[in-house]
């Protein structure tokens, strides 16, 4: 530790201590420059590891009681050379008229030399401390940010699943609703009965204008006339429904409008009069051309 001590550089100004300094201000002083330089904080400082190193050294000599009071020697052997430097020695007087000596150009050029080392020291200490807090204030502002981009990642992704929930529960609440309204149509629908069954295979009346006409009837009625008299049997419409003497009538007033050029011309319609269906016209008509008469 001795010769450590003995090196150019000073334990007390790496340190920034006083000769008098407590281990506790040794120490504290340390761990303030020591955050400052050391190589896990400073990465990319080539410095910082012999920055650091020379802390450690300074703090080992200083806690050191041999290698404090071997410190404290040199630094008073140095300051009592600089003094010396400074106040020349008593010589004797010069005789009267003579210039006293100038220091020498070496020494000048020495003196030169190690304040320039000391400045440009200090100038790289200065600089790798700034990079490092420029490079501290880097990284808080990336941090800063990565940590922004994740909380707002966190908040759309649980946007979504409050949303994806949201559709689940409805998509649920319909199919509840569906299935219990199926149900209660299975229960409330009746079954169909006989007498509804007769009656939709009874003939189906003669419907008012723009009713769906009735199908029109695929037999063909065959009578034989009686003795004496030619005279065929009652028009049957389709579903086995016969014409009366009122609806034979407006047939007959439907032909004269029609012949007096009345109704569609080119288009055949399924309405004829008020209450009588084109399919009535055209089988009255057949009637007529077969017997002479409806």
């Amino acid at each position: 530790m001795a010769s450590i001590a003995q090196g150019d550089d000073d334990p007390f100004v790496v340190l920034g201590v006083s000769s008098g300094a407590s281990q506790q201000a040794v120490e504290s002083a340390f761990r303030r420059k020591a955050l400052r330089c050391h190589p896990d904080r400073n990465p990319k400082d080539s410095l910082a590891k012999s920055k650091f190193l020379r802390l450690s050294k300074a703090k080992e000599v200083l806690l050191s009681a041999s290698s404090r009071k071997a410190a404290e020697a040199r630094r008073a052997r140095n300051k009592a050379s600089t003094a010396g430097a400074k106040q020349p020695s008593a010589k004797p007087k010069a005789a009267a008229g003579t210039v006293p000596r100038a220091p020498s150009d070496a020494q000048r050029r020495e003196e030169e030399r190690r304040s320039a080392a000391r400045a440009a020291a200090e100038e790289r200490l200065r600089q790798s401390e700034a990079e490092a807090e420029r490079q501290k204030h880097r990284r808080a502002g990336a941090e800063a940010k990565a940590q922004r981009h994740r909380k707002a990642e966190r908040v759309e992704e649980e946007q979504r699943e409050r949303v994806a929930a949201s559709q689940r529960r409805r998509a649920d609440i319909f199919e509840a609703w569906r299935q219990q309204k199926k149900r209660k149509q299975d229960v409330a629908e009746p079954k169909a009965s006989p007498d509804r069954k007769a009656a939709s295979s009874e003939c189906p009346p003669v419907g008012p204008r723009g009713d769906a006409p009735p199908e029109r009837s695929t037999r063909r009625v065959v009578q034989s006339a009686p003795s004496g008299i030619f005279r065929p049997a009652t028009p049957v419409l389709p579903g086995g429904c016969s014409l009366d003497h009122r609806q034979r009538t407006a047939l007959q007033r439907l032909q004269v409008r029609r012949q007096g050029g009345e109704g569609p011309s080119g288009v055949p319609t399924r309405v004829g009069s008020w209450w009588v269906q084109d399919d009535e016209v055209e089988l009255y008509h057949r009637r007529m051309e077969l017997y002479g008469y409806a």
